[in-house]
């Protein structure tokens, strides 16, 4: 696939600069380096997007380099829909009940 078909829900963008500005408060540079990793992650889900396992129905997911945070992406039809960026630590099942419910 190509960086054509990548397509990028709100959510996806309000999640990097939540996370990013995060990092950035704690130590300059950092949100900077989460946002260069998510992007890293991004490009290698567009050339081989079903190497990633199923989560949950079409869903799938992506370690964010170090940071490990999860990146949510579903592959549709000729489509990669990245749909949003959680903390690896957090409760995953919560985030998708929020997104099944619209919320995310």
């Amino acid at each position: 696939m190509s960086r054509k078909n990548a397509r990028f829900r709100p959510a996806f963008w309000d999640d990097l600069l939540a996370i990013s500005d995060w990092y950035e408060e704690r130590q300059p540079n950092l949100g900077e380096e989460f946002r260069q990793a998510l992007l890293s992650c991004v490009h290698r889900v567009i050339r081989n997007p079903r190497a990633y396992r199923t989560i949950s129905g079409q869903i799938r997911r992506a370690v964010v380099g170090k940071f490990r945070h999860l990146l949510f992406f579903e592959i549709m039809g000729e489509y990669v829909v990245f749909l949003g960026v959680v903390d690896g630590r957090r409760d995953v099942a919560h985030w998708l009940k929020r997104r099944q419910k619209g919320e995310a």
